[in-house]
């Protein structure tokens, strides 16, 4: 239950205590901006039954998991980058609705994961190199 939260400027690097390096529940109201998250041990952020949370201008590099994992959330993620991640560049599950904007996803097993009755808008958004496009798949 924590609401207006401003992270910026921030560089974290393999982290190896626990799975992930940013973790956001019950939320509302956060903004990441130039995060460069890199080597995840797992999910470099796992973002879970939030609301209104702004992922911008950030770098998300080689994680071992997911980029960024939502469960349960509305977002924006403008003007970032996911290169690498070694399942999904983004999964947007369990019912979140997710706008991507001005993102570029490169190199990724799966670049985006659509699932559990969740919405995902994206605009303006390159899509390189990634092992598969998009997947969507519901569970009913």
């Amino acid at each position: 239950n924590t609401n207006n939260i401003k992270l910026e400027n921030i560089e974290l690097s393999n982290n190896s205590l626990f799975d992930d390096m940013i973790h956001l529940v019950y939320c509302k109201d956060v903004v990441l901006n130039n995060l460069k998250l890199n080597y995840a041990l797992h999910d470099a952020i796992d973002v879970d039954i939030s609301n209104n949370i702004t992922i911008k201008n950030s770098q998300f590099i080689a994680p071992n998991n997911d980029a960024i994992d939502f469960m349960e959330s509305t977002a924006l993620v403008e003007f970032s980058s996911i290169i690498g991640a070694k399942d999904k560049g983004i999964s947007v599950g369990e019912n979140s609705n997710i706008l991507i904007y001005k993102s570029l996803l490169q190199n990724n097993n799966l670049a985006i994961a659509v699932k559990d009755k969740s919405i995902v808008e994206i605009i303006e958004t390159k899509f390189k190199n990634n092992n598969i496009f998009l997947f969507n798949f519901f569970i009913i």
